[in-house]
């Protein structure tokens, strides 16, 4: 049998490590190999440690080596290695394929990864995937992607100095006729719907109906109706 020598030191910072491991919901492995070295201290046996901890018994002597080794730092570190997905291989073309399509379910991804690479995953591991690249699952924005960006109100400001400020000083003189029109109607409407993506983004919907604007349509009866051809 394995000998193994603890002293009282370091079964009590064993014991407070592992408290303080539970409260935080750390990992679980690390907080058993602690627990064993409290109960190995307060005498209980190693097939015991195992049924307590609800391991194999060769877990407990594989913890005591590395106590012997290194003591708890050694115990404290986690050398397991996670495995690599093969579709990280090509995680460029699926954020790309996925910013492109900007689906609204896991089966369409998964679909694709299908079709496209020739790999077949499930849901589950799909859903962990594409949560390692960045992806989530988001709420899209009314149109056009809710409060005004810097781009947005420079191009505002840009608009009022240079077209619209000029107009009205000549409408102030009687030089034009200036008039405000309801021009223009948004077919896209608000967004009631979730999809994933890296971003927070605006995705266009259905209309139910095409209009003129009203501009246009001021401009054809202009050109119209004084050359008779109506």
């Amino acid at each position: 049998m394995l000998p193994i020598e603890i002293s009282k030191a370091n079964a009590r910072t064993a014991n407070m490590l592992r408290n303080r491991l539970e409260a935080k919901h750390k990992n679980p492995i690390i907080r058993d190999r602690f627990h064993m070295i409290w109960l190995l201290y307060k005498g209980f046996r190693r097939g015991e440690c195992a049924n307590i901890l609800g391991v194999r018994p060769n877990i407990i002597t594989k913890y005591i080596r590395l106590y012997n080794e290194g003591g708890l730092e050694l115990l404290s570190r986690f050398n397991y290695k996670k495995p690599v997905s093969k579709l990280m291989a090509h995680k460029d073309k699926i954020c790309k394929a996925i910013n492109n399509i900007l689906p609204d379910c896991i089966s369409a991804i998964r679909e694709w990864i299908r079709q496209e690479l020739g790999i077949e995953r499930s849901l589950h591991r799909v859903r962990i995937f594409i949560k390692e690249l960045g992806f989530r699952y988001r709420k899209t924005m009314p149109f056009p992607g809710g409060k005004l960006s810097e781009d947005w109100l420079k191009e505002q400001e840009k608009f009022k100095t240079e077209t619209l400020f000029p107009f009205l000083g000549k409408a102030a003189c009687g030089s034009v006729d200036l008039l405000f029109l309801d021009s223009a109607h948004f077919v896209q409407g608000k967004f009631e719907r979730f999809l994933w993506s890296q971003k927070p983004c605006c995705n266009p919907t259905l209309h139910g109906r095409y209009r003129v604007p009203s501009i246009v349509l001021m401009f054809w009866v202009d050109w119209i109706w004084p050359t008779g051809k109506y």
